[in-house]
């Protein structure tokens, strides 16, 4: 039985998928941008309750030990809340000047 997890690959990562190679877009390309916008080591505490490396590694695909790595699908939807609250916090604020 084939699986249907889904994986999100970071830093152009390649996937195999009908015996073609291709690149897929990667979430840090996604990110472009509003990489230097943001604080990422906030984001990671407030949303995640773990450190800015381990945001930093997740983004950049890999582990502290130099290993492949990727967000869940669980992580992929806590970055898409905490980026959808911080537009809506940023909207607030300037809607009040």
């Amino acid at each position: 039985m084939r699986s249907t997890k889904k994986t999100y690959y970071l830093c152009g990562a390649l996937n195999y998928k009908s015996n073609n190679l291709f690149m897929e877009t990667t979430i840090k390309q996604k990110l472009s941008s509003i990489l230097t916008a943001l604080s990422w080591a906030d984001l990671s505490r407030t949303y995640f309750g773990k450190s800015n490396s381990w945001l930093y590694h997740k983004l950049n695909g890999i582990d502290g030990n130099g290993k492949p790595t990727q967000f869940s699908e669980e992580e992929l939807q806590t970055l898409k809340n905490a980026l959808l609250d911080l537009s809506s916090k940023l909207t607030q604020t300037a809607e009040s000047l």
